[in-house]
């Protein structure tokens, strides 16, 4: 013989019941999420400077380095865009080009620092006459991943004015890595 089971509450106490304990939990893991997640690094909030890292007879690599200056964590996540200038804050040639690398997420706390790696092919190695026309940079504009403000970095260095030129076998004068792909 079956007997009927009978829930203790009504059917619309069951509901206000579940409405009622669901919505703090969703919000308290929203709230754990927001605590969570740092807001992008803003480029005020960031001191970036170059150093040497390596070299070859046919090119040579800089670590670009991002300080967190700010009061707060903040988050890279990406490539650097990275462009030579000469004395008067003109675009010489084409950007760095993207590693394929894939990007991940760096936070910095206050005081830390994360790095991008910088190749750049040795223009001087170029035969005469080539394509490159080759020209003497001043510094380099440096955008943090995301950003559309850029820090100037004082920098010596020749790079090619042709932005369609290809050195040898490299894809391009200049190759930045993601933040994070370096110590």
């Amino acid at each position: 013989m079956s007997v009927p089971i009978r829930p203790l509450l009504p059917a619309r106490a069951r509901v206000l019941l579940v409405a009622a304990l669901g919505t703090p939990l969703v919000a308290a893991t929203s709230a754990q999420a927001r605590v969570r997640a740092a807001p992008r690094c803003r480029t005020s909030g960031l001191a970036i400077y170059l150093r040497e890292f390596s070299g070859s007879n046919t090119e040579f690599a800089e670590k670009i380095e991002f300080r967190n200056i700010s009061h707060g964590r903040c988050t890279l996540d990406g490539h650097p865009r990275v462009v030579a200038v000469d004395r008067k804050g003109r675009q010489l040639g084409a950007p760095a080009a993207a590693s394929t690398e894939a990007p991940r997420a760096i936070t910095l706390r206050p005081g830390h620092t994360t790095a991008a790696l910088l190749n750049v092919v040795r223009v001087e190695t170029e035969p005469s006459g080539s394509e490159c026309k080759p020209d003497q940079a001043a510094a380099l504009r440096v955008y943090p991943p995301g950003a559309t403000v850029a820090r100037r970095v004082a920098w010596r260095g020749e790079v090619c004015l042709d932005p369609n030129f290809h050195p040898g076998f490299f894809e391009s004068v200049m190759r930045v890595s993601v933040v994070g792909a370096i110590g």
